[in-house]
């Protein structure tokens, strides 16, 4: 009777830790999940911001060489019947309002990002050791 009592008291104690073993690899895995997700995000929302922001600076910079086309080449007919060059400038400029006006309106992605990386659940090894700064 002993032990009976003995072996259906270790299945017990075996069964718990496979149990607690098991819960905890299945949360592990979902929090892994919800990181990746939040990272993902996070990580997405900064390369479309750096993206817009690089396309504003590029645009920026073409403004005077198109300026300055404009004024070099001023007896070439084309320019010059066509204003081209103040076409372009306009057009360059127009481009930097959308790109600067769609940035700051819609999702403000500066924004979400920092929001995606401060809400993200924290790592494990996160609190020994500070998370590298991605700005």
């Amino acid at each position: 009777m002993g032990n009976e009592t003995q072996t259906s008291q270790s299945n017990k104690e075996e069964n718990e830790v496979l149990e607690r073993q098991y819960a905890e690899s299945y949360i592990a895995s979902r929090l892994e999940k919800v990181r990746d997700y939040y990272d993902n995000r996070a990580d997405g929302y900064r390369k479309r911001y750096m993206s817009n922001q690089t396309w504003i600076i590029v645009c920026g910079a073409i403004i005077p060489i198109v300026t300055l086309l404009n004024e070099t080449f001023e007896c070439c007919p084309v320019f010059k019947c066509w204003h081209l060059g103040s076409i372009l400038n306009a057009v360059i400029a127009a481009v930097i309002a959308i790109i600067a006006g769609i940035d700051k309106l819609h999702p403000k992605p500066m924004e979400h990002h920092s929001l995606l990386r401060a809400n993200a659940p924290p790592r494990r090894n996160a609190i020994s050791k500070p998370s590298r700064q991605v700005w």
